[in-house]
Protein backbone atom coordinates (compact mmCIF):
# COMPACT_ATOMS: atom_id res chain seq x y z
CA UNK A 1 0.00 0.00 0.00
CA UNK A 2 1.07 3.40 -0.92
CA UNK A 3 1.23 6.29 1.41
CA UNK A 4 -1.57 7.73 -0.66
CA UNK A 5 -3.64 5.33 0.01
CA UNK A 6 -2.46 4.31 3.61
CA UNK A 7 -3.78 8.05 3.74
CA UNK A 8 -6.79 8.05 2.00
CA UNK A 9 -7.55 4.69 4.23
CA UNK A 10 -7.49 6.44 7.27
CA UNK A 11 -9.32 9.33 6.46
CA UNK A 12 -12.38 6.93 5.06
CA UNK A 13 -12.30 4.52 8.63
CA UNK A 14 -11.89 8.03 10.35
CA UNK A 15 -14.52 9.80 8.77
CA UNK A 16 -16.86 6.21 9.79
CA UNK A 17 -16.05 6.54 13.16
CA UNK A 18 -18.08 10.50 13.04
CA UNK A 19 -21.87 9.62 13.91
CA UNK A 20 -22.86 13.56 13.77
CA UNK A 21 -21.59 16.18 11.60
CA UNK A 22 -19.31 13.94 9.58
CA UNK A 23 -18.74 16.03 6.86
CA UNK A 24 -17.94 19.21 8.62
CA UNK A 25 -15.87 17.36 11.21
CA UNK A 26 -13.33 16.16 8.89
CA UNK A 27 -13.51 18.89 6.88
CA UNK A 28 -12.64 21.33 10.14
CA UNK A 29 -9.87 18.45 10.52
CA UNK A 30 -8.02 19.14 6.84
CA UNK A 31 -8.30 23.08 8.15
CA UNK A 32 -6.83 22.76 11.05
CA UNK A 33 -4.06 21.03 8.96
CA UNK A 34 -3.35 23.54 6.77
CA UNK A 35 -3.59 26.96 8.54
CA UNK A 36 -0.66 27.50 10.68
CA UNK A 37 -0.65 29.46 13.36
CA UNK A 38 -4.47 30.51 13.53
CA UNK A 39 -5.46 33.33 15.57
CA UNK A 40 -8.98 31.73 15.91
CA UNK A 41 -11.04 29.01 14.96
CA UNK A 42 -13.21 31.34 12.53
CA UNK A 43 -9.86 31.37 10.87
CA UNK A 44 -10.13 27.92 9.17
CA UNK A 45 -13.05 28.83 7.67
CA UNK A 46 -11.32 30.61 4.67
CA UNK A 47 -9.72 27.43 3.25
CA UNK A 48 -13.60 25.40 4.02
CA UNK A 49 -15.84 24.70 1.44
CA UNK A 50 -18.76 25.65 4.06
CA UNK A 51 -19.95 28.83 6.07
CA UNK A 52 -17.89 29.28 9.11
CA UNK A 53 -21.02 28.41 11.09
CA UNK A 54 -20.37 25.20 9.98
CA UNK A 55 -17.22 25.23 11.83
CA UNK A 56 -18.26 26.01 15.20
CA UNK A 57 -21.41 23.61 14.27
CA UNK A 58 -19.17 21.05 13.97
CA UNK A 59 -17.56 22.01 16.90
CA UNK A 60 -20.91 22.56 19.25
CA UNK A 61 -23.15 19.59 17.79
CA UNK A 62 -20.25 17.11 16.03
CA UNK A 63 -19.59 13.75 18.17
CA UNK A 64 -17.68 10.76 17.83
CA UNK A 65 -16.71 8.17 20.45
CA UNK A 66 -13.13 8.44 21.65
CA UNK A 67 -13.55 4.39 22.29
CA UNK A 68 -14.19 4.06 18.28
CA UNK A 69 -10.86 6.32 17.54
CA UNK A 70 -8.32 4.78 20.28
CA UNK A 71 -8.16 1.30 18.18
CA UNK A 72 -8.29 3.06 14.76
CA UNK A 73 -5.19 5.21 15.77
CA UNK A 74 -3.65 2.32 18.15
CA UNK A 75 -3.38 -0.04 14.65
CA UNK A 76 -2.21 2.42 12.27
CA UNK A 77 0.42 3.74 14.96
CA UNK A 78 1.84 -0.02 14.76
CA UNK A 79 1.89 -0.07 11.09
CA UNK A 80 3.71 2.92 10.84
CA UNK A 81 6.40 2.80 13.18
CA UNK A 82 9.21 0.47 13.13
CA UNK A 83 11.07 1.74 15.96
CA UNK A 84 11.03 -1.03 18.51
CA UNK A 85 12.83 -1.31 21.39
CA UNK A 86 13.29 -5.01 22.73
CA UNK A 87 10.25 -6.18 20.15
CA UNK A 88 8.16 -4.24 22.13
CA UNK A 89 5.85 -0.52 20.77
CA UNK A 90 7.58 2.37 22.71
CA UNK A 91 5.13 5.27 24.11
CA UNK A 92 5.02 8.36 25.56
CA UNK A 93 3.32 9.58 28.62
CA UNK A 94 3.07 13.73 29.64
CA UNK A 95 0.15 16.15 30.13
CA UNK A 96 -0.01 19.80 29.20
CA UNK A 97 -1.89 22.71 30.17
CA UNK A 98 -4.63 24.49 28.20
CA UNK A 99 -5.11 27.89 29.66
CA UNK A 100 -8.01 29.75 30.22
CA UNK A 101 -7.86 32.53 32.74
CA UNK A 102 -10.44 34.74 31.63
CA UNK A 103 -12.67 31.80 31.24
CA UNK A 104 -15.22 32.67 33.84
CA UNK A 105 -18.01 30.53 32.78
CA UNK A 106 -16.04 27.44 31.93
CA UNK A 107 -16.71 24.43 34.49
CA UNK A 108 -13.70 22.35 36.14
CA UNK A 109 -10.86 25.03 35.75
CA UNK A 110 -7.97 24.57 38.31
CA UNK A 111 -5.00 25.93 38.85
CA UNK A 112 -2.16 23.57 37.57
CA UNK A 113 2.20 24.30 37.72
CA UNK A 114 3.26 26.43 34.66
CA UNK A 115 6.22 27.23 32.98
CA UNK A 116 8.95 28.64 35.02
CA UNK A 117 7.47 27.94 38.48
CA UNK A 118 4.23 30.15 37.80
CA UNK A 119 0.67 28.88 38.79
CA UNK A 120 -1.76 28.73 35.62
CA UNK A 121 -5.40 28.90 35.72
CA UNK A 122 -7.44 26.67 33.02
CA UNK A 123 -7.29 22.58 32.10
CA UNK A 124 -4.95 19.92 32.04
CA UNK A 125 -4.71 17.49 29.20
CA UNK A 126 -2.57 13.96 29.09
CA UNK A 127 -1.50 12.72 26.04
CA UNK A 128 0.06 9.14 25.11
CA UNK A 129 1.86 9.06 22.11
CA UNK A 130 4.11 6.22 20.25
CA UNK A 131 7.86 6.59 19.10
CA UNK A 132 7.55 6.51 15.27
CA UNK A 133 11.24 5.91 14.77
CA UNK A 134 14.91 7.24 16.27
CA UNK A 135 16.18 9.94 14.12
CA UNK A 136 13.10 12.35 14.06
CA UNK A 137 10.81 14.38 16.31
CA UNK A 138 7.63 13.06 14.64
CA UNK A 139 5.11 11.23 17.55
CA UNK A 140 2.13 9.01 16.88
CA UNK A 141 -0.64 10.39 19.25
CA UNK A 142 -2.83 7.64 20.18
CA UNK A 143 -5.06 8.81 23.21
CA UNK A 144 -5.74 12.11 24.81
CA UNK A 145 -7.60 12.60 27.93
CA UNK A 146 -8.47 15.65 30.28
CA UNK A 147 -7.51 15.57 33.65
CA UNK A 148 -10.53 16.28 35.78
CA UNK A 149 -11.19 17.61 38.83
CA UNK A 150 -11.10 14.29 40.61
CA UNK A 151 -8.48 12.48 38.49
CA UNK A 152 -4.15 13.32 39.16
CA UNK A 153 -2.00 13.20 36.21
CA UNK A 154 -0.68 9.73 36.96
CA UNK A 155 -4.25 8.19 37.70
CA UNK A 156 -4.81 9.34 33.87
CA UNK A 157 -2.10 8.11 32.43
CA UNK A 158 -1.73 4.58 34.02
CA UNK A 159 -5.85 4.35 32.70
CA UNK A 160 -4.54 5.02 28.81
CA UNK A 161 -1.37 2.75 29.61
CA UNK A 162 -4.02 0.23 31.10
CA UNK A 163 -6.18 1.11 27.51
CA UNK A 164 -3.35 0.65 25.32
CA UNK A 165 -2.17 -3.08 26.88
CA UNK A 166 -5.63 -3.92 25.89
CA UNK A 167 -5.62 -3.44 22.50
CA UNK A 168 -2.27 -3.44 21.42
CA UNK A 169 -0.77 -6.71 20.11
CA UNK A 170 2.13 -6.18 20.88
CA UNK A 171 4.21 -5.46 24.35
CA UNK A 172 4.12 -1.99 25.56
CA UNK A 173 7.12 0.22 26.74
CA UNK A 174 5.84 3.26 28.60
CA UNK A 175 8.05 5.94 29.27
CA UNK A 176 7.48 8.82 31.88
CA UNK A 177 8.79 12.14 33.75
CA UNK A 178 9.06 11.95 37.76
CA UNK A 179 5.37 13.91 38.37
CA UNK A 180 3.99 10.52 38.25
CA UNK A 181 4.05 8.67 41.54
CA UNK A 182 6.07 5.52 42.24
CA UNK A 183 3.94 3.80 44.17
CA UNK A 184 1.23 4.15 41.77
CA UNK A 185 3.13 2.61 39.09
CA UNK A 186 4.01 -0.54 40.97
CA UNK A 187 0.74 -1.53 42.45
CA UNK A 188 -0.93 -0.67 39.03
CA UNK A 189 1.33 -1.82 36.49
CA UNK A 190 2.59 -5.09 36.76
CA UNK A 191 -1.49 -6.47 37.30
CA UNK A 192 -2.42 -4.71 34.26
CA UNK A 193 -4.17 -6.89 31.75
CA UNK A 194 -3.64 -7.58 28.21
CA UNK A 195 0.40 -7.37 26.54
CA UNK A 196 2.87 -6.94 28.77
CA UNK A 197 4.00 -3.27 29.90
CA UNK A 198 7.63 -1.85 30.71
CA UNK A 199 7.33 1.66 32.46
CA UNK A 200 10.63 3.51 32.31
CA UNK A 201 10.36 6.85 34.94
CA UNK A 202 12.66 8.92 36.32
CA UNK A 203 12.85 9.30 39.95
CA UNK A 204 12.97 11.79 42.41
CA UNK A 205 16.20 12.26 44.24
CA UNK A 206 14.52 12.24 47.47
CA UNK A 207 13.06 8.60 47.27
CA UNK A 208 14.37 5.71 49.44
CA UNK A 209 14.81 2.27 48.48
CA UNK A 210 16.10 -0.89 49.91
CA UNK A 211 18.06 -3.87 48.55
CA UNK A 212 16.62 -7.40 48.01
CA UNK A 213 16.52 -9.41 51.06
CA UNK A 214 19.33 -11.52 52.24
CA UNK A 215 18.77 -15.46 51.43
CA UNK A 216 17.05 -17.73 54.38
CA UNK A 217 19.80 -19.14 56.65
CA UNK A 218 19.10 -22.61 57.61
CA UNK A 219 17.50 -22.84 60.76
CA UNK A 220 16.31 -19.44 60.95
CA UNK A 221 13.53 -18.94 62.69
CA UNK A 222 10.41 -16.22 62.15
CA UNK A 223 9.33 -14.91 58.87
CA UNK A 224 11.63 -14.39 55.83
CA UNK A 225 12.76 -11.20 55.63
CA UNK A 226 11.03 -8.69 53.00
CA UNK A 227 13.41 -5.53 52.59
CA UNK A 228 17.64 -5.98 52.14
CA UNK A 229 19.97 -2.45 53.55
CA UNK A 230 18.15 0.83 52.81
CA UNK A 231 19.53 2.81 49.91
CA UNK A 232 18.62 6.62 49.54
CA UNK A 233 19.10 7.98 46.30
CA UNK A 234 21.01 11.34 47.63
CA UNK A 235 23.06 9.97 49.83
CA UNK A 236 26.13 8.03 48.18
CA UNK A 237 27.41 6.14 51.28
CA UNK A 238 24.06 4.20 51.02
CA UNK A 239 24.35 2.98 47.58
CA UNK A 240 25.85 -0.60 47.12
CA UNK A 241 28.21 -1.97 44.57
CA UNK A 242 26.65 -1.81 40.84
CA UNK A 243 25.69 -5.12 39.21
CA UNK A 244 26.33 -3.06 35.93
CA UNK A 245 28.08 -0.27 34.55
CA UNK A 246 28.28 1.28 31.05
CA UNK A 247 29.22 4.32 29.53
CA UNK A 248 28.96 6.34 26.35
CA UNK A 249 29.40 9.77 25.04
CA UNK A 250 27.47 12.72 23.50
CA UNK A 251 27.55 14.53 20.65
CA UNK A 252 29.36 17.63 22.71
CA UNK A 253 31.69 15.45 24.19
CA UNK A 254 30.49 14.69 27.35
CA UNK A 255 31.01 11.52 29.28
CA UNK A 256 27.84 9.89 30.26
CA UNK A 257 28.64 7.43 32.92
CA UNK A 258 25.51 4.36 33.54
CA UNK A 259 25.17 2.67 36.77
CA UNK A 260 22.83 -0.41 37.15
CA UNK A 261 21.02 -2.14 39.88
CA UNK A 262 18.11 -5.18 39.90
CA UNK A 263 15.99 -5.88 42.52
CA UNK A 264 15.25 -2.97 44.44
CA UNK A 265 11.89 -2.59 46.94
CA UNK A 266 9.96 0.18 47.65
CA UNK A 267 8.55 -0.10 51.89
CA UNK A 268 4.87 -1.36 51.36
CA UNK A 269 5.35 -3.05 48.35
CA UNK A 270 7.78 -5.47 48.78
CA UNK A 271 6.92 -8.04 46.12
CA UNK A 272 7.38 -5.48 43.22
CA UNK A 273 11.39 -5.88 42.50
CA UNK A 274 12.17 -2.61 39.96
CA UNK A 275 15.36 -2.08 37.66
CA UNK A 276 17.27 1.30 38.69
CA UNK A 277 19.70 2.94 36.42
CA UNK A 278 21.82 5.96 37.63
CA UNK A 279 22.83 8.51 34.63
CA UNK A 280 25.56 10.84 35.51
CA UNK A 281 27.02 13.26 33.20
CA UNK A 282 30.72 14.80 32.94
CA UNK A 283 32.05 17.31 31.01
CA UNK A 284 35.33 17.01 29.27
CA UNK A 285 36.95 18.13 31.86
CA UNK A 286 35.61 15.85 34.22
CA UNK A 287 33.47 17.70 36.25
CA UNK A 288 29.90 16.64 37.09
CA UNK A 289 27.46 18.43 35.08
CA UNK A 290 24.69 18.45 37.48
CA UNK A 291 24.88 18.27 40.67
CA UNK A 292 23.10 15.15 41.32
CA UNK A 293 22.94 12.06 38.91
CA UNK A 294 19.64 11.04 37.17
CA UNK A 295 17.67 7.94 38.35
CA UNK A 296 15.43 5.84 36.16
CA UNK A 297 13.37 2.96 37.02
CA UNK A 298 12.09 0.17 35.49
CA UNK A 299 8.86 -1.16 36.29
CA UNK A 300 6.86 -4.64 34.86
CA UNK A 301 10.05 -6.38 34.12
CA UNK A 302 13.69 -6.23 33.53
CA UNK A 303 14.83 -4.23 30.05
CA UNK A 304 18.68 -4.88 28.17
CA UNK A 305 20.36 -2.04 30.69
CA UNK A 306 21.97 0.07 27.71
CA UNK A 307 18.40 0.83 26.30
CA UNK A 308 17.08 2.44 29.32
CA UNK A 309 18.99 6.03 29.11
CA UNK A 310 17.83 6.22 25.35
CA UNK A 311 14.75 5.55 25.77
CA UNK A 312 14.40 8.14 28.40
CA UNK A 313 15.68 11.11 25.73
CA UNK A 314 13.40 10.34 23.76
CA UNK A 315 10.69 11.83 26.13
CA UNK A 316 11.15 15.13 24.79
CA UNK A 317 9.44 14.32 22.03
CA UNK A 318 6.31 14.84 23.54
CA UNK A 319 6.60 18.09 24.74
CA UNK A 320 7.85 19.16 20.88
CA UNK A 321 4.15 18.39 19.82
CA UNK A 322 2.85 20.30 22.74
CA UNK A 323 4.58 23.44 21.54
CA UNK A 324 3.10 22.14 18.09
CA UNK A 325 -0.49 22.01 18.86
CA UNK A 326 -0.39 25.23 20.68
CA UNK A 327 1.83 27.10 18.41
CA UNK A 328 1.18 25.69 14.47
CA UNK A 329 -2.42 24.01 14.90
CA UNK A 330 -3.83 26.95 17.34
CA UNK A 331 -4.83 24.11 19.85
CA UNK A 332 -4.45 26.53 23.27
CA UNK A 333 -5.94 29.55 21.14
CA UNK A 334 -9.37 28.11 20.30
CA UNK A 335 -12.08 29.46 23.44
CA UNK A 336 -15.31 27.63 22.41
CA UNK A 337 -16.69 28.25 25.28
CA UNK A 338 -17.75 25.04 27.53
CA UNK A 339 -15.07 22.06 28.48
CA UNK A 340 -17.34 19.57 26.19
CA UNK A 341 -16.55 21.49 23.15
CA UNK A 342 -12.99 21.62 24.38
CA UNK A 343 -12.57 18.05 24.49
CA UNK A 344 -13.85 17.56 21.40
CA UNK A 345 -11.53 20.42 20.16
CA UNK A 346 -8.61 19.07 21.37
CA UNK A 347 -9.59 15.52 19.96
CA UNK A 348 -9.82 17.14 16.33
CA UNK A 349 -6.13 18.75 16.51
CA UNK A 350 -4.88 15.72 17.41
CA UNK A 351 -6.56 14.26 14.46
CA UNK A 352 -5.50 17.13 12.19
CA UNK A 353 -1.94 16.33 13.60
CA UNK A 354 -2.46 12.79 12.37
CA UNK A 355 -3.28 14.14 8.54
CA UNK A 356 0.08 15.32 8.57
CA UNK A 357 1.41 12.54 10.30
CA UNK A 358 0.51 10.33 7.40
CA UNK A 359 0.95 12.69 4.61
CA UNK A 360 5.18 13.85 5.40
CA UNK A 361 6.48 11.41 3.34
CA UNK A 362 4.22 12.47 0.52
CA UNK A 363 5.16 16.80 1.28
CA UNK A 364 7.69 18.85 -0.93
CA UNK A 365 10.15 21.17 0.85
CA UNK A 366 8.76 24.77 0.18
CA UNK A 367 10.97 26.91 2.43
CA UNK A 368 10.49 30.80 2.66
CA UNK A 369 13.12 32.79 0.55
CA UNK A 370 15.12 33.53 4.00
CA UNK A 371 15.09 29.28 5.19
CA UNK A 372 16.66 26.40 4.55
CA UNK A 373 16.12 23.32 3.01
CA UNK A 374 15.90 20.05 5.19
CA UNK A 375 18.95 18.24 3.96
CA UNK A 376 17.95 14.66 4.78
CA UNK A 377 14.28 14.95 3.60
CA UNK A 378 12.61 14.80 6.85
CA UNK A 379 10.34 17.24 6.99
CA UNK A 380 9.33 18.76 10.32
CA UNK A 381 5.73 19.34 10.81
CA UNK A 382 5.80 22.73 9.81
CA UNK A 383 6.76 22.15 6.11
CA UNK A 384 4.59 19.67 5.79
CA UNK A 385 1.48 22.08 6.84
CA UNK A 386 3.07 24.01 4.09
CA UNK A 387 2.50 21.73 1.33
CA UNK A 388 -0.80 19.87 2.87
CA UNK A 389 -3.18 21.49 0.73
CA UNK A 390 -1.54 20.09 -2.57
CA UNK A 391 -1.53 16.56 -1.00
CA UNK A 392 -5.29 17.06 -0.37
CA UNK A 393 -5.90 17.78 -3.37
CA UNK A 394 -4.46 14.58 -5.09
CA UNK A 395 -7.60 12.31 -3.41
CA UNK A 396 -11.01 13.01 -2.72
CA UNK A 397 -13.40 11.33 0.40
CA UNK A 398 -17.21 11.23 -1.16
CA UNK A 399 -18.72 13.50 0.65
CA UNK A 400 -21.87 15.37 0.54
CA UNK A 401 -21.60 19.46 -1.02
CA UNK A 402 -22.55 22.04 0.77
CA UNK A 403 -26.22 22.73 1.22
CA UNK A 404 -26.97 26.29 1.67
CA UNK A 405 -29.98 26.90 3.55
CA UNK A 406 -30.64 30.46 3.34
CA UNK A 407 -30.99 33.21 5.67
CA UNK A 408 -31.39 31.95 9.39
CA UNK A 409 -35.38 33.54 11.02
CA UNK A 410 -32.92 34.33 14.14
CA UNK A 411 -34.83 35.06 17.29
CA UNK A 412 -37.95 35.54 17.85
CA UNK A 413 -38.28 39.36 18.85
CA UNK A 414 -38.07 40.01 22.40
CA UNK A 415 -36.47 37.24 23.13
CA UNK A 416 -33.80 37.59 26.78
CA UNK A 417 -30.76 35.65 27.11
CA UNK A 418 -29.81 34.61 30.35
CA UNK A 419 -26.31 35.48 31.14
CA UNK A 420 -24.40 32.20 31.70
CA UNK A 421 -23.26 31.54 35.42
CA UNK A 422 -19.92 31.84 36.64
CA UNK A 423 -18.27 28.96 37.53
CA UNK A 424 -16.01 28.53 40.89
CA UNK A 425 -12.21 27.92 40.21
CA UNK A 426 -11.93 24.32 41.85
CA UNK A 427 -8.93 23.35 43.90
CA UNK A 428 -7.42 19.67 44.48
CA UNK A 429 -8.69 19.35 47.73
CA UNK A 430 -12.30 20.56 46.83
CA UNK A 431 -12.07 17.83 44.13
CA UNK A 432 -10.91 14.80 46.14
CA UNK A 433 -13.80 15.73 48.11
Amino acid sequence: MTTLERLAQFRQQLYQTFTRRATALLELIDAVAQVARPHSPAELSLVMQRHWSSLYDAIDEGHFEPDALRPLLVNTAGHLSSYRVADCRVVVVDHSGYPRPQARTVAERERYPGPNDTRQLGHRYSFLSQLVDADTSWLAPVDVERIGPGSTPVGIALTQVARLAQTSSEPVIAVGDREYGVNDILRVVPKLPGVPVHFVARLRTNLVFSEPPPPRQPGQKGASRKYGARVQLNDPTTWPEPQWQGSAMTKRGETVELRGWSGWRRRGIPDVGVQIVQVLVRRADGQPKYAQPLWLMVCGGELPWEDVWPLYQRRWREETLHRQAKDLLGWTRAQVGSVERQDRWTWLVVLAYWQLLLARDLARDCPQPWERRVPDGHLPLARVQRDYGRILAQFGLAMPPPKPRGKAPGRVVGTVLEPKRRQPVLKRRQAAA
